[in-house]
């Protein structure tokens, strides 16, 4: 009995850790896990330190120095007349010395010192942004070819249905061989498209545990992105507005113009070399048995004010400031370079994440009109006043679609995050907060009116693509009661779902007999079902 109750508890622990193992993963777990294990992060951290300390060395300028001296030992002097005198020597002395004004060297040399840190910093942050964007990217892959893959799967099964269907009407003289021929060329394709996308899955899988230290597959499913919030905000601006905020926010343009300040800084530290310098200087001796003041005690303390006025330096000074200036004017170039480069990459990705949410919403009603198309086909097809090369190649203008509105809605995310890194607010930071990475079911419902899901130009053109063959057929379906299948064909027939017409399988087996009247049956009103793009 405690074999048993041990037993259970065992297996109830195992399926515990198990089911964690095989939790979801979000965009945000996966790029904390880059953020901690990313090598080239770590060592940009410790350059930014580095610039720490540097900075506090620059503060040893306005600080004196003091310095304590303590000698002790014994003195022996011969003089010509042959007298020796010895002696013991125990000296003491304190030392400080301040340098009163260096022509600003010292101020210039902080001020430098803070421009460098500042940079380092930027530079950890551009560092930061590419890790985040990379992963982001790997991401994306992997959700872009599972979700091609399902798609890949439904055309194979599509395509070897249609196949074996042109077989049988082969059979029976409803077919030609030419026909058959294109309904083999397709399963073929389809076979290797299926292929190809699996291997660039796998690659996308590899990439990502390269990057963040996880393997897909020891997770459960990848969490999806929305990106909507964040293209509102984008939306609302311009390219000028939102150079404006990469201005300020760009650690490109940041690291260009704290080099260009650390530069210019540098320039005064070398010009200060041309400026007189005064020190002070202080010190307090005292000396014990001296070898001319035998058993008495000696004291010392002396003031110093100390100017000292360069004149010239076999030239140094000039060969120094002439680098610095070519340096300075350098660095200020290239922040004119970092600036434009930045400018024309926000023009060009507004304009891309504006064209690819236009096309992306237009590949939503292609497909959904590609859908109705080919349902319709079917049944024409059925009734022979279509061939099945038509059926065909509807299916493939389908199949074509779902790919591109796929890689339409990977490619728009991509997009966006990649604007988000060009203003600046792709950090680490802000990602734990941000509401662009909420994530949201694998399926969304959208139960709305088709009127209000497509534009009334869009619609209308729908309704006016509508072949005369599909109107006869849907008045010809409206008079006839409910037909029974034959015998042959015991199982019933699967219907094309009009209400839900992206959940349709077209990939179903066409059978020969009359489909039910709700099927073909046109609805003004319906609610639309589609996955999650």
């Amino acid at each position: 009995m405690k074999i048993r109750k041990l037993s259970v508890t065992f297996f109830s622990v195992i399926l515990l850790f198990a089911n964690q193992a095989k939790a979801d993963l979000n965009l945000q777990e996966s790029i904390r896990s880059a953020y901690e294990n990313n090598s080239d992060l770590k060592a940009q951290n410790y350059s930014v330190e580095a610039a720490k300390s540097q900075k506090q060395k620059s503060y040893s300028g306005f600080l004196p120095n003091v310095s304590a001296d303590v000698n002790s030992g014994n003195q022996k002097t011969k003089i010509d007349s042959g007298a020796t005198l010895k002696g013991n020597a125990n000296k003491r002395s304190v030392n400080l010395s301040q340098d009163l004004f260096n022509g600003g060297s010292t101020y210039f040399d902080i001020k430098r010192a803070t421009s460098v840190l500042n940079k380092e910093q930027a530079d950890k942050d551009n560092k930061e942004q590419q890790i985040i964007l990379s992963v982001i990217q790997s991401y994306l892959d992997i959700l872009r070819f599972e979700d091609l893959v399902k798609i890949e799967q439904e055309n194979l099964q599509s395509q070897e249905q249609m196949l074996e269907h042109t077989k049988t009407k082969l059979a029976a003289r409803d077919a030609t061989k030419s026909e058959l021929a294109k309904a083999k060329a397709d399963y073929a394709s389809a076979i290797s498209t299926k292929i190809a996308a699996e291997n660039n899955l796998t690659s996308a899988k590899n990439s990502f545990a390269k990057l963040t230290g996880i393997f897909p597959n020891e997770t459960g499913k990848l969490k999806k992105i929305n990106d909507e919030n964040f293209y509102k905000k984008i939306s609302e601006l311009n390219s000028s507005q939102l150079f404006e905020i990469a201005l300020q926010n760009n650690p490109e343009i940041k690291s260009a113009k704290h080099s260009r300040d650390s530069a210019k800084h540098q320039s005064s530290i070398t010009k200060s070399s041309f400026s007189p310098t005064v020190k002070l200087t202080l010190s307090s001796a005292e000396e014990k048995n001296p070898l001319y003041y035998s058993n008495q005690q000696y004291h010392n303390n002396s003031a110093y004010l100390n100017l000292h006025i360069p004149i010239f330096n076999s030239g140094v000074e000039y060969a120094n400031l002439s680098e610095a200036n070519n340096i300075l004017q350098r660095e200020k170039y290239n922040l004119e370079a970092a600036q434009n480069r930045v400018k024309q990459q926000i023009v060009e990705y507004v304009s891309k994440v504006k064209n690819l949410y236009a096309q992306w919403e237009s590949s939503k009603e292609q497909e959904f009109a590609n859908e109705i198309y080919v349902s319709a086909l079917k049944e024409e097809e059925r009734l022979g006043t279509k061939s099945i090369i038509d059926l065909l190649r509807a299916r493939q203008d389908l199949y074509t679609v779902k790919v591109n509105r796929t890689n339409l809605h990977y490619d728009k995310i991509t997009a966006i995050f990649s604007l988000k890194s060009l203003i600046g607010s792709l950090t680490y930071a802000s990602l734990n907060a941000d509401n662009t990475l909420s994530s949201f079911d694998e399926k969304i419902k959208f139960e709305e009116d088709i009127k209000t899901d497509a534009p009334e130009d869009s619609k209308k053109d729908l309704e006016n693509s509508k072949t005369k063959s599909e109107e006869k057929i849907a008045e010809k379906i409206e008079n006839k009661s409910e037909i029974k299948p034959t015998e042959k064909n015991t199982s019933q027939t699967s219907k094309p779902d009009l209400s839900k017409p992206s959940s349709v399988k077209i990939d179903q087996e066409i059978k020969s007999e009359p489909i039910n009247q709700k099927t073909v049956k046109p609805k003004k009103n319906f609610k639309l079902i589609t996955p999650a793009s």
